[in-house]
This record gives structure tokens, C-alpha cells and sequence, in this order.
């Protein structure tokens, strides 16, 4: 389940401190003096949303985690990692599903391609209910030995999630949104060949 709370701890952190506030200012104006620990509420209430934070894994966080994690996989040319997030569920463009996409993947990633991915922009665009939408800008740096004619390129992509059975997102479908030079252009990314 996705809660806004768990996805953003500044709401509760404003709830400390309005907290802490409204017992400093009972403090200041009451004709009895209140007792010092209660000026532990607003910080027992921020241990308490940053635990949750940090404990509670939302669903928007999962697809951030998951992106990154393949983001990361093709520098690291782990192919496997990369499938592993891949639905049953995968179709691209009507025609090419998890087994034909895996072959591609791995063939791709067995030289090494990419030196180096810096995100630029991410952004969790929707999670409604078993679905999710990522978008983000990345710039990759080819490695030296790889097959691309050029060093750098700057990409956006959305990805597309499904949340599988066993209740984790998985890749559903793949959009390369822009490509550096050809600004607004969707673009296959299967059937893009390295000489750009």
C-alpha cells in the first residue's frame, strides 16, 4: 500500500514541530508550569516518523528502488539483475515479450557498454493501484571498448510496472522517450542499432 506519510517524512516533521510549539507556547502561558518532559513530544514524534520512514517500504518507493537497481545493472553489465525485474507480463510495442527481451538484454551486456549513468531527473509519475509509471533523465558515458561511435549521450525513459504476484513491481513495458539528438522522437529501443 502506498501512504503519502511513509512516502514523504516532511508532514510528520511538521507535526513534531507544530507539537513542540504548541507546548512551548503552553508552557509559556499557562499558570502552571508543565512538566520538562513534555517537551519530548515533538521529538518522540519525529523518532516516530522517521522509524516508519525508514521502515515502512511504499509503493513508490519500491519503484524507485527498482529502477535505480537497473539503472545501475547496465553499468554493472548484470543482465540477470536486470531480468529479475522484468514481468511475465512484458510486452514492447505488441511484439516482443520477457523471453525474446531477456536474449537482447543479455547479448547487449555481455561487452561492456556503459562506463557510467548519471540521473538527472527522476520522477515516480503514478502509482495507481497495481500500476506505476517512472520517468527520468539519464546521461550515459560509453565505455572505450564498446561499440557506440560516441562518448556521452543524454536519455529520458518512462518506465511502465505491473505489481506481480508475489507483490513486487516488475517491468511491464519500456519507452525511450528522448534521445539527445532527437529531441520529442520516440525512439525502439530493441531495434536501435549502436552507430546512432
Amino acid at each position: 500500500m502506498s501512504y503519502y506519510l511513509f512516502d514523504n517524512p516532511k508532514i510528520g516533521i511538521i507535526i513534531a514541530l507544530l507539537a513542540e510549539v504548541a507546548v512551548l507556547l503552553c508552557w509559556t502561558f499557562a499558570r502552571q508550569r508543565m512538566r520538562a518532559y513534555y517537551f519530548l513530544a515533538g521529538p518522540m514524534i519525529l523518532i516516530i516518523v522517521l522509524l516508519l520512514d525508514y521502515f515502512v517500504e511504499t509503493d513508490r518507493e519500491q519503484l524507485e528502488i527498482h529502477t535505480k537497481t537497473i539503472i545501475k545493472a547496465v553499468e554493472e553489465e548484470d543482465a540477470e539483475a536486470i531480468i529479475n525485474l522484468i514481468s511475465d507480463k512484458f510486452l514492447f510495442r505488441n511484439y516482443l515479450s520477457k523471453l525474446p527481451a531477456s536474449i537482447i538484454i543479455r547479448e547487449r551486456l555481455s561487452t561492456p557498454q556503459v562506463q557510467n549513468n548519471i540521473i538527472r531527473k527522476f520522477a515516480v509519475t503514478s502509482v495507481i493501484q497495481d500500476t506505476g509509471k517512472v520517468e527520468f533523465t539519464v546521461v550515459t558515458f560509453f565505455d572505450p571498448k564498446s561499440s557506440y561511435p560516441v562518448t556521452m549521450v543524454r536519455t529520458s525513459w518512462r518506465f511502465d510496472y505491473i505489481r506481480d504476484q508475489d507483490d513486487v513491481y516488475r517491468l511491464q513495458n519500456i519507452s525511450m522517450l528522448t534521445l539527445e539528438r532527437d529531441r520529442g522522437k520516440t525512439v525502439d529501443v530493441f531495434k536501435f542499432k549502436p552507430g546512432l
